[in-house]
């Protein structure tokens, strides 16, 4: 194993307990309860959820739905491949066998800059939901940054596209952003709209 994919403190101790609760149909991986600045959420896929500490930053729990309550554990292929990825395939395996495993302890494995980019959009989303310029194309572009370095591409590509939606135009990015959040935007769009990020890029000439 690489010293990128060690094990790594998601939470103090590297330690998760699982509990299965199957009367609201989900499984819950438990690190240290929120203090009081409370907890932010990020949707990882379909059926799981990461919760982390809004002061600290550090995680605190995943929710993962499983199916109908009371009935048997059906989690889906989204959310399995989610904790997988992020936590190794000990992981999977033990949230598949949720009924078994309720209560134990487990140890993780996840790269810390991963974690740390998810932590930071969380409290990003938190911080932007209440803010009175929550429209701005400037949190879209730290958005999608963000999800960028934490693997997420669907919330990139979903970002990148609020950013430039967000402006009345492609040519009047000038006025609408500074030169290093539109070249940002540009990096961001680079792969599936090239010809937009060369209009993004077009419009910060000048402007060095």
């Amino acid at each position: 194993m690489s010293a990128a994919r060690e094990a790594v403190p998601v939470t103090y101790d590297r330690t998760l307990t699982l509990n299965y609760d199957d009367e609201v149909g989900q499984v819950v991986l438990e690190g240290l309860p929120c203090g009081p600045a409370g907890e932010a959420g990020l949707s990882l896929a379909d059926g799981i959820e990461l919760f982390f500490d809004c002061a600290d930053g550090r995680l605190s729990k995943v929710l993962i739905e499983a199916g109908e309550p009371g009935n048997l554990p059906a989690i889906g292929e989204s959310a399995l491949a989610a904790v997988a990825s992020l936590f190794g395939a000990k992981a999977r395996a033990a949230v598949q066998r949720a009924p078994s495993t309720d209560g134990d302890p487990l140890t993780v494995v996840a790269e810390a800059q991963i974690v740390a980019a998810m932590s930071r959009l969380a409290r990003l989303d938190a911080v932007r939901f209440t803010s009175p310029a929550a429209d701005s194309p400037l949190w879209a572009v730290e958005a999608a940054q963000l999800a960028r370095q934490a693997g997420l591409a669907t919330r990139v590509n979903a970002e990148a596209r609020r950013a430039l939606n967000a402006l009345e135009c492609v040519d009047g990015v000038s006025l609408a952003m500074p030169a290093a959040a539109a070249d940002a935007l540009a990096d961001l769009v680079q792969e599936t709209e090239p010809e937009l990020a060369d209009r993004l890029r077009r419009g910060l000439v000048g402007r060095r």
